[in-house]
């Protein structure tokens, strides 16, 4: 058994490696590493100030729709305890692979709170939905004004329909996913019944308590946003969130010369979220072969001014999360670091 974990490990492990040197090889296979070099210290950085100031309010945004989604249990809790799990949770994604994160948040909350993290982990995963729906609608904004949008450019016909074909088949996901969480609302009692069932037949007697625990209170927290009273603003600070967050790219690339209007952004940011739902550690290579092929793709930049904004803009976004993370390191306590027991928590959740 531990040898089949131990492999485990180390293919997981060799897949990650495997992935980030593919992106980063389509994402540096044919710069001029001088001219980007050039580019990178020869820009304004106004968007420096930007996301250096506009990310924690960003980050508060997130934790405020996040104890909203929480619902009635998330009303006895501090703002501040559910930041700091935010800051640190984001912390953590950005240094350790698998979005361990994610994990990370529950268990922080969690301990802070004596609220079920099986609980908490499941609104995680409504957050991640939300910020999907979010950019599911301005995506269908974009494609409504997709004309207006890029008047100034010339994109490749193939760009064009990758966007409005990826614009559809994000919007149809997105769709079918709450489908599929409203289905689980409606008949939340069988969903229930069927996961007991399931754990008694599959799972050691030892472990079918601990498990059948675990697996109702995280149907319970997936569909709690159907229960929620605070829907309305929950949706608006998913907008808020991405707005702010679209703003930040918008002006770092104005300041690498991309002069466009703000609706023709969205394309990227999209581009953006599917580089980042590659599972290395802080986004490395998916975020840059992604955010390259985008610029040069849609908007018909330089490859070298595109390697060169997007290196800066990664860099700039884990910096700020790590340094907003740091008061609160100190503040919960180094176990916070402790990264084998949030993998533990996620095959207790399986």
């Amino acid at each position: 058994m531990i040898f089949l974990l131990t492999m485990k490990n180390i293919i997981r492990t060799l897949v990650i490696f495997a992935l980030i040197v593919f992106f980063l090889w389509l994402f540096a296979k044919s710069l001029e590493i001088e001219k980007a070099k050039y580019y990178m210290f020869h820009t304004k950085l106004r968007f420096l100030f930007f996301i250096f100031i506009v990310y924690p309010f960003i980050y508060f945004f997130r934790s405020l729709r996040w104890k909203q989604i929480i619902g009635e249990k998330g009303e006895g809790m501090k703002l501040i305890d559910v930041y700091s799990a935010n800051v640190l949770g984001f912390a953590i994604n950005y240094t350790v692979p698998a979005r361990v994160g994610e994990l990370a948040r529950a268990v922080i909350l969690g301990k802070k709170t004596g609220v079920s993290s099986s609980f908490i982990f499941s609104t995680v995963i409504i957050e991640r939905i939300l910020d999907l729906g979010a950019m599911v609608f301005f995506a269908g904004f974009f494609y409504i004004f997709r004309g207006y949008a890029f008047r100034d450019l010339n994109p490749t016909k193939g760009s064009m329909e990758f966007l409005s074909k990826g614009s559809i088949i994000a919007f149809l996901s997105f769709i079918v996913l709450m489908l599929l969480i409203f289905f689980i609302y409606l008949f939340k009692k069988k969903v229930y019944v069927f996961w007991e069932n399931m754990c008694n037949k599959l799972l050691p007697v030892k472990l079918r308590k601990g498990a059948i625990h675990v697996g109702e209170r995280f149907i319970e927290g997936l569909i709690a946003l159907f229960e929620n009273k605070r829907k309305i603003p929950i949706i608006i600070n998913s907008l808020i969130i991405w707005f702010l967050i679209s703003i930040g790219y918008w002006i770092a690339l104005i300041d690498f010369g991309l002069k466009v209007n703000f609706i023709a952004i969205i394309p990227y940011i999209v581009a953006l979220l599917i580089g980042a739902s590659i599972p290395t550690p802080g986004m490395v290579g998916g975020f840059e072969a992604l955010s390259q092929m985008a610029l040069t793709g849609f908007y018909l930049m330089d490859k070298n001014i595109a390697a060169a904004a997007t290196i800066l803009m990664h860099l700039s976004l884990i910096a700020v999360t790590l340094l907003l993370a740091l008061p609160f390191l100190i503040r919960e306590g180094a176990w916070v670091l402790n990264i084998k027991g949030y993998k533990k928590f996620k095959e207790e959740v399986k």
